[in-house]
């Protein structure tokens, strides 16, 4: 028992860090639910995506001791252990295992001890590590939950809530597994999933 009220106060303290104070509260609500597809792939014509380069192999790396306050494009992948103040667009790959405070769009986004506030949008997966914080709405195509979410969760195929993951928002999803032990606080629906006869 004692570990399940620790954990609920580091989220409650980690929630408390991310939201802003009362008199800026509106800036951080957002007009609409993260797109399902990042910016970088959305309405470009055929000339400009003949343009775009390759996807490449590399990954980029933000250390520890380092603050950006900007927004990144990363043509290939991209690891964040330090702290970014901005937008991240990502066309491959990105781990988180600092803290981001900004709108987030990548291929595939993996979170371990992690402090996220801002959208996250998803072509692929979604992995929400053990001890991550994410303070905004996540879209994608599946989610794996761990850590704790406060916003809503919109993903067109399967949603895995872990035992250690405390959801506090609605989920949409093609079906969701909620492991024992799990907590959510919202409405589940199955908005995706196929009707047959």
């Amino acid at each position: 028992m004692g570990f399940l009220k620790d954990f609920k106060d580091d989220f409650s303290q980690a929630v408390y860090e991310l939201m802003p104070d009362s008199k800026n509260i509106e800036s951080v609500i957002p007009d609409r639910l993260a797109a399902k597809v990042p910016d970088i792939y959305v309405k470009v014509d055929e000339q400009e995506k003949k343009e775009l380069p390759p996807v490449e192999n590399e990954i980029a790396v933000i250390t520890k001791s380092t603050i950006i306050e900007g927004d990144i494009l990363a043509n290939g992948s991209l690891e964040v252990q330090g702290t970014v103040y901005g937008n991240i667009n990502c066309r491959g790959r990105l781990v988180i295992t600092g803290t981001v405070k900004g709108n987030i769009n990548a291929s595939e986004i993996y979170t371990d001890m992690a402090r996220v506030k801002g959208e996250i949008a998803c072509i692929g997966a979604v992995r929400i590590g053990q001890g991550s914080v994410i303070v905004g709405n996540i879209a994608s195509t599946s989610a794996v939950i761990a850590g704790a979410v406060r916003g809503d969760i919109d993903v067109l195929g399967p949603v895995v809530l872990d035992t250690t993951s405390v959801v506090n928002g609605n989920i949409k999803a093609r079906y969701v597994q909620v492991n024992n032990g799990a907590q959510i606080d919202g409405l589940c629906s199955q908005a995706y999933a196929d009707v047959r006869r």
